[in-house]
């Protein structure tokens, strides 16, 4: 309810709410925020996406993230695409699913180096992008199914990351 509010107060209190440490209510925070559509509630997820405020976990950050592409739509690549010039790859695998919201083949020619990652998620997520387009499509189902018939152990990550891929993709379709 507070995010309807279009009182800057309200948006203080949803920040002061953020501080919670369990990862649930930032998120649920971050929902409202969206519903706010104020400068302030942007400006802190706009930080939080980029490591300037606090946040427990990366699905945090990922909620930030979807929220700016929500709000802003294509205007929000430039912010999106500076999370992929972060050292942890997590926030790379972040940035890459949030710009999952777009289908655009610039953004294309910038993912595609990343389908070539040793870090499953960020991979993963990579290969996603890369499924929006038909001539792409079968570069998704090609590694996929290599990982996923692999029968080397330390495949697991990779499959792993593959499963939400899919289950990513089958949510839209």
């Amino acid at each position: 309810a507070l995010g309807y509010s279009s009182e800057n107060k309200a948006t203080e209190i949803l920040l002061e709410k953020f501080m919670s440490d369990q990862e649930e209510i930032q998120i649920t925070v971050l929902e409202a925020l969206k519903i706010a559509k104020n400068f302030g509630a942007t400006r802190f997820a706009v930080d939080l996406l980029l490591s300037k405020k606090q946040s427990l976990t990366p699905r945090v950050r990922l909620s930030a993230a979807q929220m700016i592409a929500a709000l802003y739509g294509k205007k929000s690549i430039p912010i999106l695409l500076q999370g992929l010039n972060e050292d942890d790859p997590r926030l790379v695998a972040n940035t890459l699913e949030a710009l999952n919201h777009f289908q655009d083949k610039d953004i294309l020619q910038i993912v595609k180096p990343y389908v070539k990652s040793d870090v499953p998620r960020v991979r993963a997520n990579a290969l996603m992008y890369l499924y929006k387009f038909s001539n792409q499509k079968k570069i998704f189902v090609q590694e996929a199914k290599k990982t996923l018939e692999s029968e080397e152990e330390k495949k697991v990550a990779e499959k792993v990351s593959i499963f939400y891929a899919i289950g990513k993709l089958k949510d839209k379709t």
